[in-house]
């Protein structure tokens, strides 16, 4: 049976309408798009994500490291976290964030160097 995997034409539909957090598994009655607190989605996606890799330690995605195989071990960590795990994304070449580049969201994620 195929997955079932939500159409996603624009960058936007990744996120949770009216947020800039990504849409995802955390959903309950009143939250059908998922959790809108982003450090609740952090925690989660941390906690999942770590046990999705012990487990591939212990049992490694085979592969030659290629796209396919890149998106495979994307698979395997975030499956419990995003519907959209391991799938290509359509959306701009640019950082995945809803964030402008002077926010802070951005800043932190951009790695600074001291030379």
């Amino acid at each position: 049976m195929p997955r079932k995997t939500p159409q996603f034409r624009s960058w936007d539909d990744y996120y949770i309408p009216g947020t800039t957090v990504l849409r995802n598994k955390l959903t309950s009655a009143t939250q059908p798009y998922g959790t809108t607190d982003p450090d609740k989605l952090r925690q989660f996606e941390e906690r999942a994500a770590s046990v999705r890799l012990v487990a591939a330690k212990l049992d490694p995605i085979r592969g030659s490291f290629d796209y396919n195989h890149l998106k495979a071990i994307h698979r395997a960590l975030f499956q419990d976290v995003y519907d959209w795990a391991g799938e290509e994304r359509t959306g701009p070449l640019s950082q995945m964030s809803k964030a402008d580049p002077t926010s802070s969201i951005t800043r932190q994620a951009i790695p600074t160097h001291p030379w």
